[in-house]
């Protein structure tokens, strides 16, 4: 919802950063309905991130750090280059000189 730009408190910037491509972090795992949820297999996550050009640096983020971590995880485990942005959304979006952009004003990779 707050990739998305559907804000639900007056006066936050919601969307995201530009360019960025929304993943769940929780797409990493597999069996995630139990308690016993695990990393998926390298081909998996190959999979996941195919659309990703693997020699690009990757920068990962999140709102507190799960999804991002579960997520940079996932990609170091195949090889990618990628590095957490520890501030994540809740840095970036308190910067109002910092552009983010909404669902209307680009075509999104969103992943449900």
């Amino acid at each position: 919802e707050k990739y998305s730009g559907m804000s639900t408190m007056p006066n936050e910037r919601d969307g995201h950063i530009p360019g960025a491509i929304n993943i769940p972090g929780t797409h990493n795992l597999v069996d995630k309905s139990s308690n016993h949820s695990r990393i998926a297999g390298q081909s998996s996550l190959e999979q996941i991130y195919s659309e990703i050009d693997p020699s690009s640096q990757i920068y990962v983020y999140c709102d507190a750090g799960k999804e991002s971590a579960l997520t940079y995880l996932g990609l170091r485990i195949i090889g990618r280059n990628a590095a957490v942005y520890a501030g994540g959304w809740n840095e970036w979006k308190r910067d109002s000189a910092l552009p983010i952009e909404k669902p209307d004003e680009v075509t999104t990779g969103i992943r449900e």
